[in-house]
Parts: C-alpha cells; structure tokens; sequence
C-alpha cells in the first residue's frame, strides 16, 4: 500500500515542533508496512523538511498478487500560519521513489518514479483541552492523495486522546481507515501510537477489512 500520506508523516506535524526535530515512524497492517525518518527545521513561519522513506505492500490484480518495495526520499517546505485559536499550513516539496513490484510468474520491474508533492491542514482549538484538525496531501511520485480529519482531548497536563479518520488511495490500492490514537509526553520527546480497522480495496475491486497500527516518534535537538 502506498502511503505516502500515511496518518503518521500528516499526523505528527501537528505535534509541537522546536527549531530542529527529528520525526520517525512506522506503520502497518497484515500486507503493507510504511516506515520513515523526518527532519523538520523552523525559520520564522517556513518549516523546512527532508524525508527518507522505505513502503511495502502487496495488491490483487485479476486474482494476482503483486508485491511492490519503494524506497524514496524528498525534500520540502511549509509555511505555517496561527493565530490563537487557529493553526493552517500549505507546502510543496518533491520526491523520488526507487520502486520495484514484483507479479507472480513474471520478472520483476523496476522504475524511478518522481513528481510534486502538495499538502495543506487546518486545525483549530474548540476548547482549552478539545482541538480538531484537517489535512490533506498529494504525491505525484506515485500519485497518492490522503486527507484525513482527527479530534484531540487533552488529558492531564499533556496527555492527548482522540478518534481520528483517514483516506487514501491511488491506482492500486485505497485504504479507508477508523481508529484512535494516544500521544504520550516523554520529557521533551513525544509518543504517538494508533490503531483501529482498515477498509482495503484493491485494483481488481475485490475488498478486505484488516485492523492497523503505527508508532511514531519526535526528538526535538
């Protein structure tokens, strides 16, 4: 499965950065696996970041399995805005993915793939302990688009809760997913682990319901 949105790389931008912060994560269900490393690097309203990326999945094809491995990596910017109560941010960047998708019974194919990536998000604070966030993103690497929505409750002093929703898809594959997440303060670094059921529909139409995981990470240096 492709995914280049991924809940974690949309997801965990919306958790506080410092100047410089390291992001990494890893996302799966039985057939697909997502892992990555982020840095992100502040200058007044722009966050520059750089992603190292490495995805496995496998699609159903006319009753076929394909399997698929992708390394990539990209570049970017974001330039955020925030008043009190409200948060938005737009970017753009551009990736490259080494890919190979191997089909039963035949050799394997490899291809560079490369292309633009766009995304936006919107957040805003209904409460002293209650927020809600949107975001969406598109890469033309591979063509996957993503946006989800999420609600987070704060707990205690740091703590964050919250059910959050998420859809993405592209040619081969779309992925509908339901579930929550918990952020959990570890000094200056934060946890963030989410679960729930995913809804997979694959190229040849046939469907599948699956539960998902992920864990991510910030070090803020």
């Amino acid at each position: 499965m492709r995914l280049r949105a991924l809940s974690l790389l949309i997801s965990l931008t919306a958790l506080p950065l410092s100047a410089q912060d390291w992001v990494a994560g890893v996302e799966a269900t039985a057939n697909t696996s997502y892992s990555y490393v982020t840095h992100y690097s502040r200058s007044g309203p722009m966050i520059y970041w750089q992603t190292v990326s490495y995805l496995t999945y496998r699609v159903n094809d006319g009753g076929t399995d394909t399997s698929v491995s992708s390394p990539g990596v990209a570049i970017g910017a974001t330039y955020r805005w925030q008043q009190r109560n409200t948060s938005a941010g737009i970017g753009a960047g551009y990736e490259m993915r080494w890919t190979e998708r191997r089909r039963e019974g035949q050799v394997p194919v490899s291809e560079t793939e490369q292309g633009p990536i766009v995304e936006a998000d919107l957040s805003q604070r209904f409460a002293a302990r209650t927020s809600g966030r949107i975001a969406a993103r598109y890469s033309g690497a591979n063509e996957w688009r993503a946006a989800s929505a999420e609600v987070r409750q704060e707990i205690g002093a740091r703590l964050r809760v919250g059910p959050q929703v998420i859809w993405q898809g592209n040619e081969d594959i779309k992925v509908l997913s339901a579930g929550a997440f918990v952020e959990i303060p570890l000094g200056d670094t934060w946890l963030q682990l989410r679960g729930g059921q995913a809804r997979i529909e694959h190229r040849d139409g046939t469907t599948q319901n699956e539960p998902y995981f992920s864990a991510g990470i910030v070090v803020p240096f």
